[in-house]
Parts: C-alpha cells; structure tokens; sequence
C-alpha cells in the first residue's frame, strides 16, 4: 500500500506534488485561512481604534492587505485547490489579466491627504491638456499686455498666505449667511496650472504660481474676470507624492510680486508687467538640499527685508535678503549646521531627546548632495513676545524664535513627527502662550515664552495626542476657541486645557482643506472642493450653508477673501465665487 504522503494524486486541480504531502497542503490551507481572518481582524481594529498615524496609516494598511491576501488567494487557487486545472488555469488568467489592464489603463497617480489613490485614467485629457484647450479658447479674446494701474494695499486685501498676519483672518464687509436664499455666485472659473499655492489678490490684480508642464510659472490674473495678464516661467518641476507643482504663496508688495518655486527659485517680479527684477536659488546659492515634499514656506516681508525659510540639516535656517536687489543680509545658524553640530540653542533638547529621526538624502536635492534638510512646510511670521519682536518659526524640528535684527536664535522647543511634517500655522495667544498642532501622531501643544534677562525659555503646558493633529491647514482662534482640522474632522478645543469641546461626527468631515475667518463666521473650502459656512459655537457644529466649487479629487490650496469674493483653487481649476451679503436674492438653482 502506498504511503499517505505519497498518495497518488486525486482528480482536480491543485499540484500534483503538493496533494501528495498532505501535511504541506494542510498548512498552506490553514495559511490562507488564518491570512483572511486577520484581513477581516485588521479591518475592524483600523477603523474602530483610533490610530496615531491617523486615516493615512489605515490606508496603507488596507493597500497592504489586499495585496496580500491577492497572491494568497492566486497561490492557494493554484497550488491548493480541487478545482480542475483549466478552471485554476482560466480564473488565474483572468484576475492577472484584470489587474494588468487596470494598470496599463492609469497614467499617474498621487495621493489625496488621507491616502486615498487618486488616478489619472489614458483616455482623460492631462491636466496641461485642458489648460492648453482653455486657452486656445480664449486667444481670440486675448489683448496686448498693458501695464495696469497698481491699486495700494488696504487692509481688505490679501497680499500674502493666510492673510496680513498669517493668521487666518480677513477683514472685509459682511458675507451672506442663508445659502439657500442666496446661494454662493461663481462669476468665473476655468483650468490652472498644478501646485498648491493660494491667490494673492491686491485690487483687481491676482497673483498665483502653477506649473505648466516642465516649468514653474507665476501669473498675474485679472481678478474680476479672471483673465490672464502675464506670466513668468521659469524650468523646473517638482514631483512628490501628492502631485507636481510649486507650493508656495507669492507676496505682493509695494508694486511687487516675490514667487518661491517648489525647487528654489526665488524671483522678484514688476507686479504691472510681470518683467524680472531680481532672482536667487536660495538652495543652491546657501548649499542646502530640498526637503521631501518641496519648498513650501511663503516669503514674510519685513520693512525692507524678505526673510525666507530654507531650513539646514537641524532646521533653525532664516535668511533675510534686501527687496530691493535680493543680496544678503544675514542668515541664522540652521544654515550652516553639519551633521553632529545642532545649532547651541537647540543642542540640550536633542541630545535629552536621544535617537530622533534624522534628516536623510531626498529624491528632489538641489544640489544633488547632502543631507535633505528640516524646513518643514509653515510661513515664518513676526510676533512680540515678552516685548520683544521677533520671527517665530515653525519648521521641521520645532519652533524657534529668532531676533529680526540678525536672525539670531533666541529659544527652541523640539517638536517633530517621523516624517519631519510640521504644516500648520502657530497660534499666538495671551500671556506669551504658543499653540502648535502637527499630524502623524504628534497632536497638539500648548507652550509658554518667558525671557528672564537674557535668557529664553519655552516650556510645555500641555500636551493632547488626539484633540487636534493639524495635517495641511492651519487651525484659527475664534473669541477664546480653536478651531481646526483634526486629520479631516473640523473639531473645536479650548486652548486653556486642550480638550475638544465637541465630539467629532461624519457632518464635521470636511478632509484635508483650508480655513478663514471674516466677521466671526468660518469658511471651510472642503478638501473635495465644497465650500462650508460655519457659525462657530464652542458647544457644537453650526453649518449655516454649503456649496460645491471645485473639481478633483484634492482641494489643499488656501483660499482668498477680498471684499466678498471669494478666490479658490486647486491644481486643476481656480474660480472667482460672491459671497458677498449686498447680492440680491435669486433661485437656489443659480450659480451651480
């Protein structure tokens, strides 16, 4: 009789070799088995235990298992299974056929700011295709490019990121609040350039920097038609995970426009015809390589200085350039610091901290050598603390404050995630306190400055891993509240305790988007291009309104407000929407 472990193969599929060692069949049998129960485990646990890495984490998890439990069912299916051979053979052949399809059909691909694939499909038109068609449209209206009249700034205007203070706060005349009496105008709209950076608008002069297929391009829009007026293109493109494009916000002051590309490129344009001034490669020209996701820190005017965040292997890297021509005024420690020498303030932190994760080589290093450095993606702003003026800056490693005068660093406190991705704005509040808030699993801080003589220090109040991680916006403060994006969730916390004072729910999901604050009403421009009008309550989420905008499948530009028109983009479209109260009433259907 022949021995059970070498059993003559049984009619149906499977290896015949494998079917003869019923031990290496069972145990393949119980791996697949044990394989899709942990599928089925993992799923139930990402979604009910909250992660710090938040939603990007379960998505990779999920990606992860599908792939795998897809090789176990095929090697199961071929090696294990009683199904005859042409059926394994057929079914093997379709599922592989399948996937190979799928993703002979995908041009590209990139990530939304929870990780959700997002696919460029063949057969669609590229996004420089549909620019490209918009204007050859519009030639036949397109006129010489004359020189126009430079408005002065008011504080109605929005000639930088966030607003004048960064903060998030626009001034202007009152909004409409019943949407649905008077729904939202889009007096124009069309395609866009890539990029993430948001509008800057001064009277009728709108300023923004796309990419246009291998360059990197500043235009000036007219802001009541949207009409293009001029541009200037430099080459460069800068590619990461979540799509091509420059991310940083232009400045307009005093008749000029100061554009920082993704890759460096820092220019001083003639707001009214657009021609150079002056330019710098502030990698290039201070020896330091690109970060991950691109230079994404807006320039701060300041008197007659422009004070740009290029960052250095520790971060803690200011320089200060002269409008006038873009030659060198000083720049901070963090330029120059080498691997094993932190700048002095920041020394004692990072070794009590230990083994921190280091900066390392990046893909996108301008030039292509040394360690990619820790500028992190917030704006530098000028703040008084304790009496004293000074740039506070929120980079990759931490905060730091600096002395306008020469850049020199005052105080530092470490505060750093794994993938060094610290975006959201710092929040200033009585008595000298500083709230920052950062994603991947670091939530929110509450810090307090003191200056005792000479000496700075900045020390922890609290600390919330959950209440509020801010991952690509910046929260705002409303009458003694912040309110911000908790990995896509609007949420409320009182900044005295760090407490959320609502429960996040599925009506507060609003993705990685963008907010502002004009005459106590919030405005949410939605990740998936909605936008949200909020009455904000301490006690609980007030939607007064809500209004579709935008297509694509990522909104992560910040919008403009001037005078009741609201300016929105994203990296495929850019539209020009009324808001404004003094609209006369007209049908819901209007304007969508």
């Amino acid at each position: 009789m022949t021995p059970p472990e070498h059993t003559a193969p049984a009619p149906g599929g499977g290896l015949p070799w494998i079917r003869r060692h019923p031990r290496l069949h069972r145990n393949i049998n119980r791996a697949v088995v044990i394989t899709l129960i942990l599928f089925a485990i993992g799923q139930v646990v990402v979604r009910t235990v909250e992660l710090p890495m938040g939603w990007s984490l379960i998505r990779f998890v999920t990606y992860g298992m599908i792939v795998y439990v897809t090789i176990m069912g095929l090697l199961w299916l071929t090696l294990c299974s009683r199904f005859s051979r042409r059926t394994v053979w057929t079914v093997t052949t379709l599922v592989l056929v399948a996937i190979g399809g799928a993703a002979s059909m995908i041009r590209s691909w990139s990530w939304t700011g929870d990780s959700w694939l997002a696919f460029e499909w063949r057969w669609q038109k590229t996004a420089d295709e549909r620019l490209e068609e918009y204007q050859k449209s519009r030639s036949s209206e397109s006129q010489p490019v004359v020189a126009a009249a430079i408005e002065p700034i008011t504080p109605e205007d929005m000639p930088t990121y966030r607003g004048t203070n960064h903060d998030g706060y626009v001034v202007g005349p009152p909004i409409r609040e019943d949407w649905s009496a008077t729904p939202p105008e889009v007096l124009w709209k069309h395609e866009v350039g890539g990029g993430f950076a948001q509008p800057v608008v001064v009277g009728s002069h709108l300023v923004t920097i796309e990419q246009r297929r291998d360059d990197e391009v500043v235009v000036l829009y007219d802001a009541a038609t949207g009409n293009e007026r001029w541009t200037y293109s430099t080459p460069g493109k800068f590619d990461a995970m979540g799509g091509p494009g420059p991310r940083a916000t232009p400045v307009i002051h005093e008749g000029k426009v100061y554009a920082l590309g993704a890759l460096g490129h820092l220019a001083c344009l003639d707001l009214a015809t657009g021609s150079r001034l002056w330019s710098r490669e502030i990698l290039g020209d201070f020896g330091v390589p690109n970060q991950t996701w691109g230079i994404t820190s807006s320039p701060l005017v300041h008197n007659d200085w422009l004070i740009v965040n290029v960052g250095g292997f520790y971060g803690g890297g200011l320089i200060a350039l002269q409008l006038a021509d873009g030659t060198d005024v000083w720049k901070s420690d963090g330029i120059t610091a080498k691997e094993g020498q932190p700048p002095a303030v920041a020394e004692p932190q990072l070794q009590k901290a230990g083994d921190l994760p280091q900066a390392t080589d990046g893909d996108h290093a301008v030039p292509q050598t040394g360690a990619r450095n820790l500028a992190g993606y917030a704006t530098p702003v000028i703040v008084t603390i304790a009496g004293v003026p000074q740039i506070l800056n929120y980079d990759g490693i931490g905060l730091w404050g600096h002395a306008i005068e020469d850049g020199r660093i005052l105080w530092f406190h470490l505060f750093q995630n794994a993938p060094a991705v610290n975006v959201a704005q710092p929040i200033l509040l009585p008595d000298d306190r500083i709230l920052i808030s950062a994603s991947y699993g670091k939530g929110s801080r509450l810090l307090q400055i003191k200056k005792d003589g000479e000496q700075w220090s900045a020390s922890k109040l609290w600390e919330d891993l959950k209440s509020l991680e801010s991952k690509m916006s910046s929260p705002v403060l409303i009458e003694g509240h912040v309110y911000g994006l908790d990995e896509g969730f609007l949420t409320c916390i009182n900044p005295a305790t760090g407490k959320q004072t609502w429960k996040k729910s599925r009506a507060a999901q609003f993705g990685h988007g963008q907010l502002l604050v004009n005459n106590g009403l919030l405005i949410v421009l939605a990740e998936n291009g909605d936008l949200v009008l909020i009455r904000p309550q301490p006690d609980q989420l007030v939607v007064l309104g809500k209004f579709h905008v935008l297509d694509g499948e990522k909104t992560w530009n910040p919008p403009a407000l001037v005078r009741g028109r609201l300016y929105v983009r994203n990296h495929h479209e850019m539209a020009c929407v009324d808001i404004s109260a003094n609209t006369p009433a007209r049908t819901a259907e209007a304007g969508k």
